[in-house]
């Protein structure tokens, strides 16, 4: 099933910018839950609100080259 998913979004765009929307829906979902759990960022832990900040940094890496 993932892989018919997979196949569909990867078919119509190139990889590189198909993995980047991937990552910009995955931090989404991380602020989503970071915003609904009431958590802060904290620059001492690793929580929701930071692995957002890297997947959406790693994604817009993607968009721009």
């Amino acid at each position: 099933m993932l892989y018919r998913f997979g196949h569909a979004v990867s078919a119509r765009s190139n990889i590189p910018e198909t993995a980047s929307k991937c990552l910009l829906l995955y931090a989404a979902l991380m602020i989503f839950v970071a915003a609904s759990m009431r958590q802060r960022y904290y620059a001492g832990s690793f929580n929701h609100w930071s692995a957002a900040l890297w997947l959406a940094f790693v994604a817009a890496l993607h968009l721009l080259q």
